[in-house]
């Protein structure tokens, strides 16, 4: 983990079975990543490691204009983790 605040380093992509058992690690998390308990998504800012989960964000965001825009429609994300777990954060 330490490799990754070299000044060279961007980021990094977090699969399973780490998506969990990285956060301790990290110096931040993003809200969507604390409430889901999982991660996909590392960024370097400065010194600091931050935890992101820009697939679902871009999918809850999809999802909220989706539903808003049919009504009497509801979306979520299904699913045992990671993105999957988040399901409870998708409008309804």
């Amino acid at each position: 983990m330490e490799s990754l605040r070299r000044p060279e380093v961007l980021g990094a992509n977090v699969t399973v079975p780490y998506k969990e058992t990285v956060l301790p690690f990290l110096d931040e998390l993003d809200p969507l990543a604390r409430e889901v308990g999982a991660v996909n998504t590392i960024v370097r800012q400065g010194d600091r490691l931050v935890a992101i989960i820009p697939m679902l964000r871009a999918s809850y965001m999809r999802s909220a204009r989706t539903a808003a825009s049919i009504p009497g429609q509801a979306s979520g994300v299904a699913g045992s983790r990671g993105c999957g777990a988040s399901g409870k954060l998708c409008p309804s």
